[in-house]
C-alpha cells in the first residue's frame, strides 16, 4: 500500500513540477541580476524534486520484466550514460558474449552501483573498477570503489531503503539495485575489498527467458 501510495504521489507531483521547472527557466532567461539568480535556485529546487520523483518511482516499480538479449558491453555502455567515464575502468575480457535481462531496470541497477562507486572514490585515486565475468548459469558485474571500505556498523543496513552516509541522497540507490537483481532472480551482495576500498557484485542469471508480449 505504501508503495502504490508512493508510486501516485510521484505521478502527480511530476506535470505541476514540469510546469514549475519550464516557468522558472523562462524566468532566468529574461531576468536580469540580482532576480535572475532567485530563479535559478527555483529552478535547482524543481530539479531535486524531478530526481526525488524519478528515485521513488523506480524503488515501487513492480511490473512484469522485459527480457531481452543483450550483450555485457551493451548493458555497461548504457549504465554509464552521464557518468564521469575517466572514473570508470572497465574489464570485459571475460564477459559471456550475452545475457537475457530487462535492460532499462539492469541498467539502472549498475548504474546506481557504479555511481555510489564513484562518490566513495576521492577525485585523485584510482578510476572505479567494473569487471563483467560470466560462469556456467550466471554473470557477475563487479564494482569496485577506492574508497573508505564498507564500516562495520553499516553492512548490515547497507540495502536497507532510505538508509544513507551521505549529506544529499535519498538512501535508494543500493536498494533499487538489490530490488532489480532480485526481480531477475539475481542478488547483490558488499562488501570490503582486502587491498580497501568496497566490492559489489551485481549478478544475474544466463539463462532467463524473454517476456512474451501478446
Amino acid at each position: 500500500a505504501l508503495g502504490r501510495a508512493s508510486s501516485v504521489i510521484a505521478h502527480e507531483l511530476r506535470n505541476p513540477l514540469a510546469a514549475l521547472k519550464g516557468h522558472a527557466q523562462l524566468l532566468v532567461e529574461d531576468l536580469a541580476e540580482p532576480l535572475r539568480a532567485k530563479a535559478a535556485r527555483v529552478v535547482d529546487g524543481a530539479e531535486r524534486l524531478e530526481r526525488l520523483t524519478t528515485v521513488l518511482l523506480d524503488f515501487v516499480r513492480d511490473g512484469p520484466l522485459d527480457v531481452r538479449s543483450i550483450t555485457p558491453s551493451e548493458l555497461v555502455e548504457s549504465a554509464l550514460i552521464g557518468l564521469p567515464r575517466d572514473r570508470v575502468r572497465v574489464d570485459l575480457s571475460h564477459a559471456p558474449k550475452g545475457l537475457h535481462v530487462d535492460t532499462e531496470r539492469a541498467s539502472l541497477a549498475l548504474r546506481n552501483l557504479v555511481e555510489n562507486a564513484v562518490q566513495a572514490t576521492p577525485a585523485a585515486s584510482e578510476p572505479v573498477e567494473v569487471c563483467v565475468e560470466g560462469g556456467e548459469h550466471e554473470v557477475i558485474i563487479e564494482v569496485r570503489d577506492h574508497g573508505p571500505g564498507i564500516a562495520g556498523a553499516t553492512e548490515a543496513q547497507l540495502f536497507e531503503p532510505f538508509v544513507t552516509t551521505k549529506t544529499r541522497g535519498t538512501g535508494l540507490g543500493l536498494s533499487i539495485a538489490r530490488r532489480i537483481a532480485e526481480q531477475h532472480h539475481g542478488s547483490v551482495t558488499a562488501e570490503t575489498h582486502p587491498r580497501g576500498g568496497a566490492v559489489f557484485r551485481l549478478v544475474f542469471p544466463l539463462t532467463s527467458e524473454p517476456t512474451r508480449h501478446s
